[in-house]
């Protein structure tokens, strides 16, 4: 898989990721001598450095500078939003460096190439798929479905109908036939809700297209072993077990299409 950044520091790199979660300091969170970070007990020396940004001190560039110099620094580093101090040292130190990456979609232990003269990380090993998930609103009411065949993507979780997009198939065209195969009727076309919205769970990557399918009363005859599907109001769906991109996903097409409650 590719994601695509913005070059800071260039360079080619090779390695396995260690990722951190915070914003990290050179001067504060890194031993000097050693290269290790100090609450975690890792050594950096090598490793794809992933983090969101730095968090200051104007020593961290001399930092970063001395562990090249001594053979201690990563061999790249990764940034959600690279901060200036970072940079800097990257840059006067000839580490590749590239920011602007969804670091959610990058796990500790990725092995990964870094081509920051290009702006672009290769996570390997990695499958991606692309799927159509269908908001299927009758009535004031959404209904969530809970598949067992997409668990993979929605473990023990409730979801919008979801379809896989099969070679060559537009995503529309998808959510056609996943209402027709599950409710046995016809729409022509369903509505785009919101710009595509990407999940990583363990090594597979979903691009998720969002639509909504308007339903008339009464509602279809659904019932199903392979499936369990419920109507659930809209300020219900915080409280429930719904992966967090997701609900906000639903939550801002239905804010644009009008169908949000005041309590949502």
């Amino acid at each position: 898989m590719i994601l695509k950044g913005r070059m800071i520091s260039k360079g080619y790199a090779e390695g396995n990721v260690l990722k951190f979660n915070k914003p990290l300091s050179f001067l504060g969170d890194v031993d000097i001598s050693t290269g290790r970070i100090k609450d975690e007990e890792v050594i950096i020396r090598d490793k794809i450095l992933v983090f969101p940004g730095g968090k200051g001190s104007t020593v961290s560039s001399f930092v970063i500078y001395n562990l090249k110099a001594h053979g201690k620094a990563p061999a790249a580093i990764v940034n959600s939003s690279a901060e200036t101090i970072i940079a800097t040292g990257a840059v006067i130190s000839s580490i590749p460096m590239i920011d602007s990456i969804n670091i959610d979609l990058i796990t500790n232990g990725d092995q990964v190439i870094v081509n920051a003269n290009e702006g672009v990380i290769e996570i390997k090993n990695i499958e991606v798929k692309e799927v159509a998930s269908s908001a299927v609103i009758i009535d004031k009411s959404i209904m969530l479905f809970n598949q067992p065949e997409w668990h993979d993507i929605h473990l023990n979780e409730w979801a919008l109908l979801t379809s896989d997009i099969k070679e060559s198939e537009a995503p529309e065209h998808a959510a056609i036939r996943g209402v027709r195969e599950k409710f046995k009727i016809n729409v022509i076309s369903p509505k785009k809700l919101h710009e595509p919205v990407t999940i990583r769970k363990r090594q597979t990557v979903w691009n998720i297209h969002f639509f909504a399918v308007y339903l008339e009363h009464p509602i279809p005859n659904i019932k199903s072993n392979n499936f369990e599907c419920k109507l659930f109001s809209y300020n219900q769906m915080p409280s429930m077990n719904i992966n967090r991109q997701i609900l906000n996903a639903i939550k801002n097409c239905l804010v644009d299409h009008n169908h949000a409650s005041n309590n949502f």
